[in-house]
């Protein structure tokens, strides 16, 4: 429900919450109210072979502020490690893929003995111009029996960073 505040107003329109200046009835603050869209990219993906690279499908960011990733991770009895690379892509034919290798996204990767109980981590990625996104999950050491299970989930938002995770 809508809170009345002197000349500002909320409202729902197609699903997504605006602010509204009330003398003129346009857009103030859109930019600030967070909405988002999740989608499961990497949908418990079994990696069992040496080694063996899972892609996921293209996610488009166009017009989105940031990505939160929650990515989780199971381990059977000792493969040696996963890796969770993210790509970008600036071309619309989705042809050229370029790693995304700044902070922490240059090297997130567990060993077996970090997954064995199973894990689920977030991070943000900001968009800082890309298009299209995918993930390129790899795992090392695996086989039939010693395998990685790895699931992806991003939700898009707009709107502040800091608020994307209230």
């Amino acid at each position: 429900m809508p809170v009345a505040i002197p000349n500002i107003k909320v409202a729902s329109a197609d699903g997504r919450h605006v602010i509204y200046d009330n003398a003129n009835s346009v857009p103030v603050v859109d930019s600030l109210v967070p909405q988002s869209y999740a989608s499961v990219l990497v949908d418990a993906v079994r990696l069992d072979d040496d080694p063996v690279t899972y892609t996921s499908e293209p996610l488009d960011v166009r017009g989105w502020n940031g990505v939160h990733v929650q990515i989780g991770i199971n381990s059977t009895l000792a493969p040696t490690n996963v890796r969770v690379l993210l790509q970008t892509t600036i071309d619309g034919a989705l042809v050229t893929w370029a790693d995304f290798l700044e902070g922490l996204w240059a090297s997130l990767s567990w060993e077996d003995t970090a997954t064995a109980a199973g894990i689920v981590q977030s991070f943000t990625w900001p968009n800082n111009g890309a298009d299209y996104i995918r993930f390129v999950v790899t795992a090392t050491g695996s086989d039939a029996a010693n395998f990685f299970d790895v699931t992806v989930t991003a939700r898009q938002f707009r709107g502040a960073i800091a608020m994307a995770h209230a």
